[in-house]
């Protein structure tokens, strides 16, 4: 399984950190957190608050490309923040992008990230408004 690939190449402490995020119930919660591949692009982990954010549940995210949840006019910035930002700093405070929701409308996310281990990373997503999404600097 690739998930037990990904658990092999993090060291084990930061693995149980992360674990325990998604093994607690945690709708109704202000932050969501996501493991993702970023050199496929693939969510492999997710909170299932995902579904108060995003309208999608736990399995209908994991697995899936994170490009097919991204606003049309974010994919270009969220990728390059993923294949280059991502790997040029320990950590990223203050991304912003927009997922559509399942529901068809955008919701404004404001993203802060851990530290990469072999193309895997955590990122923590609190939602803004969309006055704040245009007022805060990327």
């Amino acid at each position: 399984m690739e998930s037990e690939r990904k658990q092999a190449l993090l060291p084990l402490r930061y693995w149980k950190l992360l674990q325990s995020k998604f093994d607690e119930d945690r709708r109704g919660l202000d932050r969501v957190y996501m493991i993702f591949d970023m050199e496929a692009m693939v969510i492999e982990r997710v909170t299932n608050n995902c579904v108060d954010f995003w309208g999608y549940e736990q399995s209908e995210m994991e697995g899936m490309n994170l490009l097919k949840f991204l606003h049309p006019n974010d994919i270009d910035a969220t990728l390059e923040i993923a294949t280059t930002g991502l790997f040029d700093m320990d950590a990223i405070r203050g991304f912003k992008n927009r997922y559509m929701r399942k529901d068809g409308e955008v919701a404004f996310n404001y993203w802060n990230t851990g530290k990469t281990f072999n193309n895997v990373c955590e990122g923590e997503c609190k939602l803004i408004t969309e006055e704040e999404f245009y007022l805060l600097k990327q």
